[in-house]
């Protein structure tokens, strides 16, 4: 538990408000959001807010009344003196613009260096951030575990009471990313006729090998949903991880009726958004979905589930297989990966069919 003490309150009137949103994961930058908007709509003049720019669409939909500035795609680990550099021509221009605070919601070692580098009198951080030297105010860490606490836990700097969780941010895409999207499916699983017929989502992968149920039982299952059913099954991924959507592909039997697509986030806001299921591993794009309407089924592994499960209840069922061994250093299993092996198609469908949507009817066989 920490003893930091929550520093007074900010003032709503100050003039210049820079807020950090420059995580490069993308579940996270989700869960950012409605506390980002939260600061955003607190002070009275505008906001800048630097978000990676692979995500500044989102950001766009749920932050409109904020300055939007990109912040240049940075991986794990930056190589090259070009990717280093472009940060910091950046963040020289923002010096211009002196700044009254910044708020670094991201905890990171590159934002708590560009917070300090603002030179701004109020510097924002959470007190047990790496760096933390480098705020003037330093925000205690909850006692909740999940991650959108830790976030939320900011918002004592304008007021918000300890536990307060503001209304999690819908991501409605634009009409065009659903069409969009749509005309994508469609050239990659042509329909069969122009009746409406179900689009179920199925994301196999995730950030580690070992947080992934094997391909073969998502193929399983994607059978099912498509037997019982119809219409049509799409698998999203990275391009990195066709070759994962492939091996889903090869183990189906109704191959014809499914095929993978990688798609910008907008569009992939645009599917979700069209879909009636979404079934995958824990992962960014579920986080995506969370903010959408879309039923959820999502499998957790050696990933702590009290920390990570998406924010939305409703509609949203997290399974596994079986707890993780207590030697599980969530990183490298030590028990042969049993809290995803132990999960059978079988315990799969029967969670998903209460998530189906109420006039979704099986297809009737001949």
């Amino acid at each position: 538990m920490s003893t930091t003490k929550m520093p007074p309150t900010l003032p709503p009137s100050l003039r210049r408000v820079l807020l950090l949103l420059i995580d490069h994961h993308l579940g996270n930058t989700v869960i950012t959001l409605p506390v980002a908007r939260e600061l955003a709509d607190y002070f009275q003049s505008d906001v800048d807010v630097l978000v990676d720019e692979r995500y500044l669409d989102l950001a766009t939909l749920a932050l409109p009344k904020a300055r939007l500035i990109p912040y240049p795609a940075q991986s794990r680990k930056r190589r090259g003196l070009r990717r280093n550099l472009a940060p910091l021509r950046l963040m020289a221009g923002l010096l211009q613009r002196r700044y009254d605070a910044v708020i670094d919601l991201t905890s990171g070692i590159r934002a708590a260096t560009l917070t300090l580098c603002n030179l701004a009198s109020r510097r924002v951080g959470f007190a047990d951030a790496p760096r933390s030297w480098s705020y003037t105010m330093r925000i205690p860490a909850p006692d909740l575990p999940h991650a959108f606490d830790r976030y939320c836990a900011m918002l004592g700097i304008i007021g918000k009471p300890s536990g307060y969780r503001p209304p999690f941010t819908s991501l409605q895409p634009p009409q065009e990313a659903i069409e969009s999207a749509m005309q994508a499916v469609d050239l990659v699983i042509p329909p069969r006729d122009a009746r409406p017929a179900p689009l179920f989502v199925c994301h196999p992968s995730a950030g580690a090998p070992m947080r992934c149920w094997p391909p073969e039982r998502f193929a399983q299952v994607g059978d099912w949903l498509l037997q019982q059913y119809g219409g049509r099954l799409v698998i999203i991924g990275t391009p990195g991880e066709a070759a994962l959507g492939e091996t889903v592909l090869s183990a189906m039997q109704s191959r014809e009726q499914a095929g993978f697509l990688s798609l910008p986030l907008m569009q992939l806001l645009g599917l979700f958004a069209s879909a009636s299921l979404l079934f995958s591993n824990e992962s960014g794009p579920t986080h995506l979905a969370a903010a959408t309407t879309l039923p959820i089924i999502t499998i957790f592994g050696p990933t702590h589930e009290e920390i990570w499960r998406p924010i939305r209840e409703e509609r949203l069922t997290t399974i596994r297989g079986a707890s993780c061994d207590p030697g599980c250093g969530k990183r490298h299993c030590v028990a042969g990966n049993r809290c995803m092996n132990e999960l059978t198609v079988d315990m799969m469908i029967a969670a998903i069919q209460p998530l189906l949507p109420a006039d979704l009817e099986p297809i009737s066989h001949p």
